[in-house]
């Protein structure tokens, strides 16, 4: 990889990494300025060839991870300053990316982790699929359960907003949805000892169904 990467490339990609650091106080080794660097390259071959990706995560990841989205724009300026290339704004989407799995690797939040691959594993042997980890439906789909984990953990589960016809609509339309949430949910319930609302299971529901919703489109 490195062979095929420009200097200039690399160090502007050393610069936004140190940028990171100091915003989101956080460590990153040097495999992120290289994977880093090899994504911003990507990325201006895309451009000399007319390729423009519209990132789907944008909305997500600057309500979710603004310190981060806050890092791509101003990666783009480093760009257009020391590269004096234009990145269209999409691409702090994917730079900020970048920074929000670094970080889910090196916190090391095993139990999380571990959780989390519960809930995909489930999915996948209840419909019978494989999910792409590296899609934007699953890069979503992720999004969502960490912040509807977090919300158990920190005992503040989202209730009484769900009316019990929606959940018997789901059932009714949408069986094999609302059976994986089910399964999912009482896997829950004794993995944390506690009582997911309606509201929540309802919630995890809309995400498997959106998450099925993706992996058909790709």
């Amino acid at each position: 990889m490195l062979t095929t990467i420009s200097e200039d490339v690399i160090m502007v990609s050393s610069k936004i990494v140190q940028l990171a650091q100091t915003k989101l106080q956080n460590q990153f080794s040097t495999n992120v300025v290289f994977s880093l660097a090899d994504h911003i390259s990507f990325a201006i071959e895309r451009i000399k060839k007319n390729e423009i990706f519209d990132f789907s995560l944008s909305y997500d990841i600057q309500h979710l991870y603004p310190k981060e989205y806050d890092v791509g724009l101003k990666a783009l300026q480093y760009v257009k300053e020391d590269l004096k290339i234009i990145f269209p704004k999409a691409e702090a989407t994917a730079i900020a990316m970048h920074f929000i799995n670094a970080r889910e690797v090196s916190s090391q939040n095993i139990s999380k982790s571990n959780t989390l691959n519960l809930i995909i594993g489930t999915i996948e042997d209840q419909f019978n699929i494989k999910i792409d980890k590296k899609s934007f439906a699953f890069n979503r789909f992720k999004i969502h359960l960490q912040y509807f984990l977090k919300r158990i953990d920190s005992n503040k589960q989202i209730h009484d907003e769900i009316s019990v016809q929606l959940i018997q609509d789901m059932m009714e339309n949408n069986y094999q949805i609302f059976k994986c949430g089910k399964e999912i949910v009482a896997q829950l319930n004794e993995k944390y000892r506690t009582e997911i609302t309606d509201d929540e299971m309802f919630y995890l529901m809309i995400y498997i169904q959106r998450i099925m919703r993706g992996v058909k489109n790709e």
